[in-house]
């Protein structure tokens, strides 16, 4: 087990800073530093091929620097005056045989907004999943491993008055990963995944439209 805190001070990125404007996005150069402290705690349990890991966390930050989407649809950062962020997660690892494995993980998040000057206080930050859940499963034999994952991701806000919802979603994923020895020295390696195999029509923002089904493949070589 674990207990951690901190207090920290954070500059704005450049590119909050300094982005051209254009119809989409545009920067503020009048953003302030963020200044933040929290506590988080970890605990992690192993019985035999069993492992379990749980934590929480809790964050005050005071003007967190948060991108959103004005009326005329134009993407800007803006300092709020406080929020808050608190949470916990979840991970399960089951070796269910030598090669055969099971895992899955999931976390439930308040992320809110805290500036008591606001109309909006005590509401849910925008473009903040509030919950995630993901399994996966995968079986090796020789050079060859097959997954197959889940993942689930919750409602979120596109409003700071929390009254435009962005519904959750559910996508499934499966594919092969290959590795082979080229000698002695060189290792490679090639993945190939079906993502959103069910194509699955979901918005991680208004208005803005995720891929369907696709494909993906990579290649890797290693230098022993």
């Amino acid at each position: 087990m674990s207990i951690s805190g901190g207090n920290s001070f954070a500059m704005p990125e450049f590119s909050s800073l300094f982005w051209k404007g254009d119809s989409r996005v545009q920067g503020n150069p009048d953003l302030d530093p963020e200044r933040s402290y929290g506590i988080s705690s970890n605990a992690k349990v192993r019985v035999g091929t069993f492992t379990l890991n749980g934590e929480a966390y809790f964050n005050r930050i005071e003007n967190l620097i948060y991108w959103y989407r004005s009326a005329l649809g134009v993407w800007k950062p803006k300092n709020l005056a406080d929020a808050e962020l608190h949470g916990f997660s979840v991970s399960v690892n089951w070796e269910v045989f030598q090669n055969f494995e099971i895992e899955c993980s999931g976390s439930r998040n308040y992320p809110i907004n805290k500036t008591t000057s606001s109309d909006h206080y005590d509401k849910y930050l925008t473009n903040k999943p509030l919950h995630k859940v993901q399994g996966k499963v995968s079986y090796s034999f020789m050079n060859i491993k097959l997954f197959a994952s889940i993942l689930d991701v919750g409602k979120q806000y596109d409003n700071f008055s929390n009254t435009v919802i962005i519904d959750g979603y559910t996508t499934y994923d499966a594919g092969l990963h290959l590795t082979s020895q080229i000698g002695k020295k060189i290792k490679a390696s090639i993945t190939f995944r079906i993502n959103n195999i069910f194509n699955v029509q979901y918005e991680t923002s208004r208005n803005v439209p995720s891929p369907g089904k696709n494909f993906e493949v990579s290649f890797s070589t290693h230098f022993l």
